[in-house]
């Protein structure tokens, strides 16, 4: 018996250690107007495409991380087409895992560069920072991304910072409509 509370334990212990934590657990207007004058994107649409096999969801409800997003409208910034190019490299467990016909209001850093980890200890650190994403290129993707953002703006988003339409708060805000 003890055997079982030792390994649930330890399974709970693991689960809430790779769990992702945003700061907030819900959205409030401070929040929202925080998260817009910090982000250099701010945009409602959908998800098109998923752009890499590497990064979808077991679950086949989820399209995956890395993917073409249409842009139906934007609240901040500037763009010349209606289609963006979202990749979460390095927010592991906070990634977003999107949703086919599926509206989202998504707050994004733009990437402008890229830059490969030097080595595993570099790792821990790897991530973005002055408009560059920094990652351990595992599966030799760095000529992909950099084509992929040549092609389109390129930004970064999370769990933690961006939402589906349906979000009563993020819909009333934006004063979307359904």
């Amino acid at each position: 018996m003890k055997k079982i509370y030792l390994t649930a334990f330890l399974l709970l212990s693991i689960q809430t250690l790779l769990a992702c934590s945003c700061s907030f657990f819900w959205p409030d207007a401070a929040i929202i107007k925080n998260l817009s004058a910090n982000s250099d994107l701010v945009v409602v649409g959908h998800p098109i495409k998923n752009i890499d096999d590497h990064y979808v969801s077991s679950n086949p409800k989820y399209m995956g991380t890395m993917i073409l997003f249409k842009v139906d409208s934007i609240i901040k910034g500037k763009l010349m087409s209606d289609t963006i190019f979202i990749n979460q490299e390095t927010m592991g467990n906070c990634s977003l895992f999107f949703t086919s016909n599926e509206k989202y209001v998504i707050f994004g850093q733009q990437i402008k560069s890229y830059k490969k980890a030097e080595n595993d200890s570099h790792a821990a650190s790897s991530g973005y920072s002055n408009k560059t994403l920094t990652f351990r290129d595992q599966n030799n993707l760095l000529p992909f991304f950099k084509d992929l953002t040549k092609k389109y703006y390129t930004i970064t988003t999370n769990q933690c910072i961006s939402f589906t339409s349906r979000d009563s708060f993020i819909s009333e805000y934006f004063n979307l409509t359904k």
